[in-house]
C-alpha cells in the first residue's frame, strides 16, 4: 500500500508539471493537449500492473509471468484492432487499448496480490525512505533511455510531420 501511495503522489506531481508546461509540450512534441495528461495516467496503471509481474519474475514463476504478459499483449492488440477497424479510431486506438488493458490488469493484479498476501493494507512510513532510495536514482536513467529511444521520432516530427513519424514507426 505504501508503494501505491508513492506512485499516486508521483502521478500527481507529474500531472502538475505537465499542467505548468503544457503549452511547450504541445508545441514541441506536436501532440494534442488531451494526450499530454492522459498518457501519464496510462503509464500509471501500467506501472501498477507490473508489480505482480515483477514478483512472479523474481520468484521463478515463469508460467504465471508468461500467461499475464502474453494475455496483456494479446488484449492490447485485439482491442486496438477493434477500435481501429470497427470504431474507426485512428492512431489513438492503441493508446485507448493500452488504457483499457492496463486498468483491467491493475484490478486483476490487486486481486492476485491480496490473495497471495502481498498487500498489507497499511501505510508504512518506514518503507518510504527505502522505496525512494531505490527508485529516485532510476528516474534520470529511465528518462534518458526514453529520450534516447524516442529521439529519432522527435526529430522526424519537428522536421517533417506526424504522418511521417507514423510511417517511420
Amino acid at each position: 500500500v505504501t508503494s501505491v501511495y508513492l506512485t499516486v503522489s508521483g502521478l500527481l506531481l507529474v500531472l502538475l508539471l505537465l499542467f505548468l508546461f503544457k503549452d511547450s509540450i504541445v508545441y514541441y512534441f506536436n501532440i494534442p493537449s488531451f494526450w499530454v495528461f492522459f498518457i501519464p495516467i496510462i503509464v500509471f496503471f501500467g506501472a501498477l500492473s507490473q508489480v505482480i509481474l515483477t514478483i512472479y519474475q523474481h520468484s521463478d514463476r515463469a508460467i504465471k509471468y508468461g500467461v499475464i504478459t502474453v494475455l496483456s499483449s494479446g488484449l492490447v492488440f485485439f482491442i486496438a484492432i477493434i477500435l481501429l477497424f470497427i470504431f474507426k479510431i485512428d492512431w489513438e486506438s492503441r493508446l485507448y487499448a493500452l488504457f483499457i488493458v492496463n486498468v483491467t490488469m491493475t484490478v486483476i493484479c490487486f486481486f492476485l496480490l491480496r490473495r497471495e498476501g502481498y498487500i498489507s493494507g497499511f501505510f508504512q512510513p518506514s518503507l518510504v525512505r527505502k522505496i525512494l532510495f531505490f527508485t529516485i536514482p532510476l528516474i534520470p536513467h529511465t528518462l534518458g533511455a526514453a529520450l534516447y529511444f524516442m529521439s529519432d521520432r522527435l526529430f522526424i516530427s519537428n522536421m517533417l510531420d506526424l504522418e511521417s513519424v507514423g510511417y517511420y514507426s
